[in-house]
């Protein structure tokens, strides 16, 4: 987290070259997690209303 608040300009004003190459690093378990939780919700939210569905389908025919 320190190196994305990191300032980004050399003691004598001027930016740096260098802008915190790991950044993309720290921030991909990150992106990893959130995904996993994205896919995880859509998995179960399809599940519900699949099932949803058929009770409405199983409902008519009987």
């Amino acid at each position: 987290m320190n190196k994305i608040l990191a300032d980004v300009t050399l003691p004598d004003g001027r930016p740096s070259a260098n802008l915190t190459p790991n950044s993309e690093g720290d921030a991909l378990p990150i992106i990893i997690a959130v995904s996993a939780i994205a896919i995880i919700v859509v998995v179960v939210v399809s599940v519900i209303i699949v099932k949803i569905i058929s009770n409405k389908n199983d409902k008519k025919h009987s």
